[in-house]
């Protein structure tokens, strides 16, 4: 059976970079995902808004940001990052910041919509925290 559908390009990219990074086609990485959420037992009472929160919780940069990302904070660590550079991390460290509090905001607010501990929620999502020790 074949289905064509219309999506946002953004949409389109995301879906891409994270089939590449599971190392499948766009094909087999949608029908893998089609087919999950045919099967998920979604609850009767999902909420359009809790789809709206999933997508902030799960919106990330690209490969490319992150490996410039990398590559600039290495720079900084051996003290070989020029003024353009060092701006430039520092751009981008806000943008990771800004991302950040959205997806924080959003996972604050999702546990309360399903009445559960935000320590439980991320348990539910597979998110674990980062140590930065």
């Amino acid at each position: 059976m074949s289905i064509t559908i219309q999506i946002n390009p953004a949409i389109e990219k995301q879906l891409r970079e994270k089939a590449a990074k599971k190392g499948v086609g766009l094909d087999s990485y949608l029908a893998q995902a089609l087919e999950y959420f045919a099967q998920a037992d979604i609850p009767a009472d999902f909420k359009p808004q809790e789809s709206e929160l999933l997508k902030n919780i799960d919106l990330g940069f690209s490969a490319a940001f992150w490996d410039e990302y990398k590559s600039l904070v290495q720079k900084r660590q051996s003290e070989r990052i020029e003024n353009e550079e060092l701006e430039r991390l520092i751009e981008m460290t806000r943008q990771v910041e800004r991302a950040n509090v959205k997806r924080m905001e959003s996972l604050v607010t999702l546990a309360r919509l399903r009445k559960v501990s935000l320590r439980e929620l991320m348990q539910q999502l597979g998110i674990r925290p980062e140590s930065y020790a």
